[in-house]
């Protein structure tokens, strides 16, 4: 709160092995959850195969909040389709 009452707004990252659900706390306290697409310090790889689920997944657990959700990671592009807008 004390970020948003600068004006700014707030996030969080989750790395690509942790649970989406841990994100379920905050879903009125930011404005962008960034889901890691690799592991953290891996270099030149594609988007791991779970990124998209992930990405479909925390869409689902952030329905009804005005939440942005960004995916990072992997240097070939990848489309991610959902069925969840």
């Amino acid at each position: 709160e004390h970020v948003r009452g600068r004006g700014k707004q707030t996030g969080i990252s989750l790395e690509l092995d942790t649970d989406v659900a841990m994100a379920k706390p905050y879903r009125t306290k930011v404005d962008t959850v960034v889901l890691m697409g690799t592991a953290m310090g891996v270099k030149g790889c594609g988007l791991d195969e779970r990124a998209c689920d992930r990405v479909t997944a925390m869409k689902k657990l952030l329905e009804g909040h005005r939440v942005s959700v960004t995916a990072d990671g992997g240097r070939t592009r990848m489309a991610c389709t959902s069925t969840h807008e």
